[in-house]
C-alpha cells in the first residue's frame, strides 16, 4: 500500500472518533481563524480549503465569509462527509456559495485562481511539500493569501527526551521547519510572515499518548523508522517508572500568511 493510501485509510477508519480527540487540531483552527479575520486587505474571490478533515476550520470560514465562494476540500471520503454533516447540523443546508470537493491538496494546482487558501493542520501529511506548496501558492490570485497551521521540527521536545532516556530511537514522524516555509515563500515569489506558538497538552501515560494518535488516525509513520514491540514496551515501561503521574508534550505550532505578490 502506498504512503498517501495508509494516511488516507488511518484518518477514514477513525473519521467518526476524530473529534474526541481532536484538542489540539480544534485549538489550532481557532487561532488561525483570527490571523485570518485580523487580515484587513484580503482581496475579493473565492476561497479554497485544503484538509478541512471534521469542519473544526470550516465552519468558522463559512460564518465569516458568507458573500465568498468557498471550496472545502479533503483527501479523505468520511472526513468530507462528517465536515458536510457538521455544515448542515449548523447551518440547516449547504450554503449555495460552498462546494464540498474530494481533492487531493498535493496534486492540485489552479493557477491564479484563490483570493485565499487555508489550511489548518494538514500541510504535515504531505509527502512532497516542497513540491506541492508551491503549486498551490501558484494557485493564488496577485495578491492573494496562503493561511495555516501546521505543528512544527520543534515540537514535542520531551517525547524525544524520553526516548533518549529510555535507549529508544525518537521515530516520530518528521515535521516541517519554520525555515522551509520561508525558503519555498521566497522561491516563489511570495512574502511570508511566519510565527510560532506553543502549546503543552497532558497525558496520563506514554501509552495514552500512543492510543491518542491512533484514536486521531494520526499513526501513519511517513518514513520507515518504526520501534518493535520489544521497545515499545520498553519505552512505555521507562515512561510509567519516570512519570507515573503522566506525560505532558509540547506542540510547536507555526501559524503562517504567505502573500503572492
Amino acid at each position: 500500500m502506498q504512503l498517501k493510501e495508509q494516511v488516507i485509510n488511518n484518518f477514514s477508519s477513525q473519521a467518526l472518533a476524530y473529534d474526541r480527540h481532536a484538542d489540539v487540531q480544534v485549538w489550532a483552527a481557532h487561532r488561525l481563524i483570527e490571523e485570518i479575520k485580523r487580515d484587513a486587505e484580503l482581496i475579493p474571490g473565492a476561497i479554497l480549503e485544503i484538509g478541512c478533515g471534521t469542519g473544526s476550520l470550516t465552519l468558522s470560514l463559512l460564518e465569516c465569509f458568507v458573500d465568498r465562494e468557498i471550496i472545502v476540500s479533503d483527501l479523505s471520503a468520511p472526513m468530507l462527509s462528517i465536515c458536510r454533516e457538521r455544515i448542515l447540523n449548523q447551518f440547516g443546508r449547504i450554503p449555495e456559495n460552498v462546494e464540498l470537493r474530494l481533492l487531493d491538496g498535493e496534486t492540485f494546482e489552479s493557477p491564479s485562481r484563490f483570493a485565499a487558501i487555508v489550511s489548518s493542520f494538514a500541510l504535515h501529511w504531505l509527502t512532497d511539500l516542497n513540491g506541492s506548496l508551491p503549486r498551490l501558492l501558484n494557485s493564488l490570485a496577485s495578491q492573494g493569501a496562503f493561511f495555516f497551521s501546521v505543528p512544527s521540527s520543534r515540537s514535542f521536545l520531551e517525547w524525544k527526551e524520553l526516548c533518549l532516556a529510555a535507549g529508544v530511537p525518537f521515530t516520530g514522524n518528521p515535521l516541517p521547519a519554520l525555515s522551509l516555509f520561508s525558503e519555498i515563500a521566497h522561491r516563489s515569489g511570495c512574502h511570508a510572515s511566519l510565527r510560532e506558538d506553543s502549546i503543552t497538552f497532558a497525558y496520563p501515560s506514554m501509552l495514552a499518548f500512543l492510543r491518542y494518535l491512533k484514536g486521531l488516525g494520526a499513526s501513519t509513520p511517513m518514513n520507515k523508522n518504526r520501534l518493535s514491540l520489544r521497545q515499545i514496551s520498553q519505552l512505555i515501561s521507562y515512561s510509567e517508572r519516570t512519570n507515573p503521574s503522566g506525560i505532558t508534550l509540547t506542540y510547536e505550532i507555526i501559524f503562517g500568511t504567505i502573500t503572492k505578490r
